[in-house]
């Protein structure tokens, strides 16, 4: 998967978007979440598939070249990558961001260590409410 230029773009972005002060996340994660994300998308239907690979797209080619930067995504740097997608939110195109990030976000989020550094307990807010 790390050979298809989509997975590739999408790890690079997920890298940005899940950055902590300590940096980039584990690329053990990040090849656990590529391949969840192509597993994912194989799964979608014809329509939603080609949005989210369009939002990727959309995301990945454009942000460097607001930047000034003639690279693909990946190839930016950590610190390049973070201000080239700040720009890219700022622009008329930041909501073709959207779609790219909320895949991202559900897929990370169900990894069991984010859950656990995170506090998810697998309990429902109301339950604990209730509790």
């Amino acid at each position: 998967l790390a050979n298809v230029p989509w997975v590739r773009a999408a790890v690079a972005l997920a890298a940005t978007l899940f950055a902590t002060e300590a940096g980039p996340p584990l690329d053990a994660r990040l090849r656990w979440l590529g391949h969840q994300l192509a597993h994912f998308v194989a799964a979608l239907d014809v329509q939603p598939r080609l949005l989210l690979r369009a939002s990727l797209f959309a995301t990945t080619t454009l942000s460097p070249l607001l930047c000034l930067r003639f690279v693909r995504f990946e190839r930016l740097t950590h610190a390049e990558r973070a201000h080239a997608l700040e720009r890219f939110e700022r622009s008329p195109f930041g909501l073709t961001l959207l779609a790219a990030k909320a895949a991202l976000c559900i897929l990370w989020f169900e990894h069991p260590d984010v859950a656990r550094e995170i506090g998810f307990d697998g309990r429902a807010l109301r339950e604990e409410a209730d509790a």
